[in-house]
Formats: C-alpha cells, sequence, structure tokens
C-alpha cells in the first residue's frame, strides 16, 4: 500500500520518496489519509524541511484530512528546528482549534523554539499552560 511505502521512506530518510508517493495517492485518484500525511510530515520533520512539514498541515486541511498529535508534533519539532518560533504557536493553537490536546513533546519544542528566540514571556506562558494541565514543561536541548 502507499501508506507502507511513505512509512519505509520516513523510516530510511527519503522524504522526496515519501512526497513522491503522497503525489501519486492524489493522482491515482486515491485520498490521503491521516496516516499517509503523517508519514510524509515525519520523512520531512526528520530532514528538516519545515516548509514541506507546513505546506502538508496546509494541505491536510484542504483535504479535510483532521491531522493528529503525532502529525502535529512532528511539524512543531520540525519547525522549533530550523528556529520558526512564530510557526510554531501557529502550529499549536491550531492544534488546540482541532481539539487536539498538545502532548509534553508539542510543548516542550514550543518553549524550546521560543527560547531560542528570546521570547521568555511566551517560555513562561507555555509553562504556565501545562503546569495548569498538572504537567511540568520539559525543556528540550537544554534550553
Amino acid at each position: 500500500t502507499f501508506n507502507a511505502a511513505i512509512s519505509a521512506c520516513e523510516k530510511a530518510g527519503r522524504w522526496e520518496h515519501a512526497l513522491e508517493l503522497l503525489r501519486g495517492i492524489v493522482e491515482d485518484a486515491l485520498t490521503p489519509d491521516v496516516i499517509s500525511y503523517s508519514a510524509a510530515i515525519s520523512a520531512c520533520e526528520k530532514a528538516d524541511e519545515w516548509r514541506r512539514v507546513f505546506e502538508l498541515v496546509a494541505d491536510m486541511q484542504l483535504n479535510t484530512v483532521q491531522a493528529s498529535v503525532v502529525a502535529y508534533t512532528a511539524a512543531i519539532a520540525a519547525c522549533e528546528r530550523c528556529g520558526q518560533w512564530r510557526l510554531v504557536l501557529v502550529l499549536l493553537a491550531e492544534m488546540r482549534e482541532q481539539r487536539h490536546r498538545p502532548d509534553p513533546v508539542a510543548y516542550a519544542a514550543a518553549a524550546s523554539a521560543c527560547e531560542r528566540a528570546g521570547r521568555r514571556q511566551l517560555v513562561l506562558g507555555l509553562a504556565e499552560r501545562t503546569r495548569s494541565r498538572g504537567e511540568a514543561l520539559l525543556m528540550l536541548g537544554g534550553a
């Protein structure tokens, strides 16, 4: 299946092939599902292709495919690693709008992106949000 092939590309670090396979689904008049998109997002995230990750999340929304927590977290992680703190916050807000509960990894990546950008107040806001949920804010990479 396409999903298995996209997942194999993700594991092999072949993000370009993962995207080709995703396009192949559409060309074959099929509809990609959350698994297809999540695997492609994860492949691009691992390659620090944050623009492509962000485009894939937008494509999911256009195709009315509900993004999963895994897809959003991978997108947030990709944007964090590339210093895209504003996009991280956009994705975190979208995640909540979709009624997904951001996991500790998503919050940690968001806090790390804000910390690296010198946005201390945003880090404190994220810490407060996690505290209000009864969780601690984990920090990635010693941030």
